[in-house]
């Protein structure tokens, strides 16, 4: 989880120069929005069903045609964090557990 103040394009760059393909996830005010920005940033098959569970099934099978670690940056996430907070815990906590389950796939929250 990084900051406010974290520089994007820096983050991005460091991601890239270690070798990782980098996801740019951008907001989101609700859960909705939340979903369709991770659905359009991670290449989501035609499947997605904008729920939770489609997400984390997207997220498990999400793979670097290069065979790269994935790395996902969340970015501005205190506008949802205020909106709807409830969704933000939710995708957080998923995240988190995508996170811990691939070796091969990095989460990084931009918190601003």
């Amino acid at each position: 989880m990084l900051g406010r103040r974290a520089d994007l394009h820096a983050v991005i760059a460091d991601a890239e120069a270690a070798g990782r393909s980098v996801r740019l996830v951008v907001g989101g005010m609700d859960k909705l929005s939340v979903l369709t920005a991770f659905a359009d940033a991670i290449g989501a098959p035609s499947w997605f069903g904008k729920n939770y569970d489609a997400l984390t099934d997207a997220l498990r099978d999400l793979a670097d045609a290069d065979g790269r670690t994935i790395e996902i940056i969340w970015d501005g996430v205190a506008v949802l964090r205020s909106m709807d907070k409830p969704t933000y815990v939710a995708v957080r906590e998923l995240l988190r557990e995508i996170d811990e389950e691939r070796p091969d796939l990095t989460v990084t929250i931009v918190d601003r």
